[in-house]
């Protein structure tokens, strides 16, 4: 007798346990279903705000919330792979602020990203024309000549560009290879032979 209720006992135990883990096991696939349907709600009610952010945006007198909500707005449309509104209230942004830092580096990235390259050599030069450091002013000024020799296919641009590069800062290998390719492909003879008499 004794050893049929130690019996039962133990079954009645591990029934319980069963019962405990199976509950916790659909607790926990409830929660995860729960924590999805809230990140799909999230990205609904994102775009939702995007709008609201957006018609804030054209409405706001003050230039320093017009300024926070066109960002929060250029934000929010990027992390939503919405690229064309995210510029549209980056420029909007720089309208307020035409050497803001964040926002021309987010239009740089958005040009480059969207393979705008005009909008993205207009936007470098923009920056490189600003109070930043003369390492970026050479380093952007540099993106343009290549952008120009490359992607733009406008070569004559690209050389009057390597060469005010050239003016500011001085010779380097890079300046030079660069000069001597386009030169040579424009047969600017003369320009072509004053550059190899000066880096002589």
């Amino acid at each position: 007798e004794s050893a049929e209720v130690d019996d039962t006992r133990v079954a009645s135990e591990a029934g319980t346990i069963v019962a405990m883990a199976e509950a916790k096991a659909k607790a926990t696939l409830e929660a995860a279903q729960a924590e999805k349907d809230e990140l799909l709600a999230r990205a609904e009610r994102g775009t939702e705000r995007l709008v609201v952010l957006e018609r804030l945006s054209s409405l706001e007198r003050s230039p320093s919330l017009r300024r926070q909500i066109a960002a929060e707005a250029a934000r929010l449309a990027e992390a939503l792979e919405d690229h064309a509104r995210s510029i549209a209230s980056w420029r909007q942004l720089l309208e307020l602020e035409p050497n803001d830092p964040e926002a021309l580096a987010a239009l740089c990235r958005l040009y480059a990203t969207r393979e705008q390259w005009a909008e993205f050599a207009r936007t470098l030069k923009t920056r490189a024309g600003g109070p930043v450091s003369a390492e970026q002013r050479r380093a952007d000024l540099q993106r343009v000549a290549g952008l120009q020799q490359n992607e733009l296919e406008a070569p004559e641009e690209a050389i009057e560009t390597w060469m005010a590069i050239r003016e500011e800062f001085g010779d380097s290998a890079e300046v030079l290879a660069a000069l001597d390719a386009l030169l040579r492909s424009a047969a600017r003879a003369k320009e072509l032979a004053e550059l190899l008499d000066g880096a002589i």
